[in-house]
């Protein structure tokens, strides 16, 4: 089974772009959520998953739902030193990476990126919904590629596969293409009508009311 690796930023960073909408305390409660989710489409998916982070609050919240941990670099040092540590710990000919802020992924979205792919090397992209960054990546094998998440990460992960003329899938799937980083995000969450924690922690906090007001009236 493919081994998936999620890479996590200290909790107290995440959702920044959400700071003028969300109090802190808010921030960390969805933040929270949407891991827990990712990691229980991960563990549904795979006996496998790694989360990699040096925040001890994620490493709690991994352990409850059955994931792995690894330590990050502290102070971090960005996304792609995260992955390679989870990648290392793996072991594998193959892997999957997911970013932690993806609450309606499930582990048949996870399933259909591992499987996207052909015989022999290669890399498979599930895209964002802005058609621009790469929400999970598929690579066989795991070091086929140096990986460039963060703005534009797509193309450069084409870009690289392309230059090493291997095997290149991109695609969008399902509950993989939504993202959380901004208020639009959260209201398409929102209106997804999806059931799950980040879902239910957003109702709990009454967060659309808070977005309904910071719209102000119409």
């Amino acid at each position: 089974m493919t081994p998936v690796v999620i890479p996590a930023k200290p909790l107290h960073l995440a959702l920044s772009r959400l700071s003028g909408l969300l109090s802190p305390a808010q921030r960390l409660s969805v933040q929270v959520a949407m891991l827990t989710d990712v990691i229980r489409a991960g563990v549904g998916f795979s006996d496998t998953v790694i989360v990699v982070s040096a925040d001890p609050q994620v490493e709690q919240i991994a352990r409850a739902c059955g994931a792995q941990v690894v330590a990050d670099a502290s102070p971090a040092q960005g996304i792609d030193v995260a992955v390679e540590r989870g990648i290392r710990a793996a072991a594998s000919s193959e892997i999957l990476v997911v970013m932690g802020d993806l609450p309606l992924a499930t582990s048949a979205d996870l399933h259909a990126v591992s499987v996207a792919l052909g015989p022999g090397p290669g890399i498979v992209c599930a895209m964002s919904a802005d058609g621009t960054g790469t929400n999970a990546l598929y690579l066989r094998p795991p070091d086929i590629i140096t990986t460039h998440f963060g703005a534009g990460s797509l193309a450069a992960h084409l870009r690289c596969a392309d230059e090493r003329a291997l095997g290149a899938v991109a695609l969008p799937v399902g509950g993989l293409e939504r993202d959380i980083d901004t208020p639009d995000d959260l209201a398409a969450l929102l209106r997804s009508g999806h059931e799950c924690a980040t879902t239910r922690v957003c109702h709990e906090l009454g967060i659309a009311e808070v977005m309904s007001g910071a719209a102000g009236p119409r």
